[in-house]
């Protein structure tokens, strides 16, 4: 099955596509099904992308084996420090995440809303990055079989650009919000090479869970605290969606910049 997937760039390609929609398609059955014996939304959205999880770690396992997929523990805190940039544009990412929200009447939300926020935003952190950087990040690399500098920014950019695909789903939900969406497509793409490089950089996948969750969280939990009537939720202009976009790249910046020790070792940095 592995030589299978990275016999020519057709097979992995496709397989990377399949993956991503299989992944996809066994969440939203989950959920779909447990929101019709009213399981509430969060929680039966976290269900579907546990079990989805699951499922990518057993197909992984069976076919390429679960060593490289970087479930040890090891280098975590090294990677935090690492990757600390991604703090600081969490923090950025907070302070407008209250700016929007400051205008509208604040609310006291239920400690259960809260928790189950929170958990539902580890497990979208854990559900994306174990598909995009540690099952279609490894597919490329496997394919690429190149470990140099070159090499590894290829599977990097190839692995961002299905990352950032992936949030054109939101349309779906969101027909209206077309300038949005695009504006995430690209700021998606973009940290998603800062976090593909990051992930090869420590060769461990909880490294890019953990700030992917950190940074979901703090962009959804301001919300959860204030009323914010439905027709606010309109779609951006198209100049903020370019310069959104436009400071995401700061994201590539820093990746390569965490990439720059391959380039002599052709290994990847400790």
């Amino acid at each position: 099955m592995k030589k299978f997937i990275t016999k020519n760039w057709f097979n992995t390609i496709l397989f990377c596509l399949v993956a991503i929609v299989a992944s996809f398609g066994i969440y939203n059955i989950i959920h779909v099904l447990l929101t019709h014996i009213r399981v509430e939304q969060r929680l039966a959205e976290t269900i579907g992308r546990i079990i989805a999880g699951f499922g990518i770690l057993i197909f992984y396992k069976t076919y390429f084996g679960i060593e490289s997929f970087g479930l040890r523990r090891e280098n975590f805190l090294k990677g935090i420090g690492i990757g600390g940039f991604m703090l600081l544009a969490t923090l950025n990412n907070l302070a407008g995440s209250l700016l929007e929200v400051a205008e509208y009447p604040a609310v006291s939300p239920s400690f259960y809303l809260i928790i189950i926020v929170i958990i539902e935003q580890i497990f979208v952190g854990v559900f994306e990055e174990f598909l995009v950087r540690g099952l279609v990040l490894n597919v490329l690399m496997a394919k690429i079989q190149n470990d140099r500098f070159k090499g590894k920014m290829e599977a990097i950019i190839l692995s961002a650009l299905f990352f950032g695909a992936i949030h054109l789903l939101n349309l779906f939900s969101e027909p209206r919000m077309l300038y949005a969406t695009i504006a995430q497509v690209f700021y998606a793409t973009f940290i998603g090479i800062f976090l593909g490089a990051l992930y090869l950089r420590t060769n461990n996948i909880w490294v890019v869970v953990f700030y992917h969750a950190i940074y979901d969280i703090v962009s959804e939990l301001p919300a959860i605290f204030h009323i914010i009537p439905v027709q606010e939720m309109a779609d951006i202009s198209v100049s903020d969606a370019i310069i959104t976009a436009a400071f995401a790249f700061i994201f590539v910046v820093v990746g390569l910049f965490l990439a720059r020790k391959w380039r002599d070792t052709g290994t990847s940095a400790d």
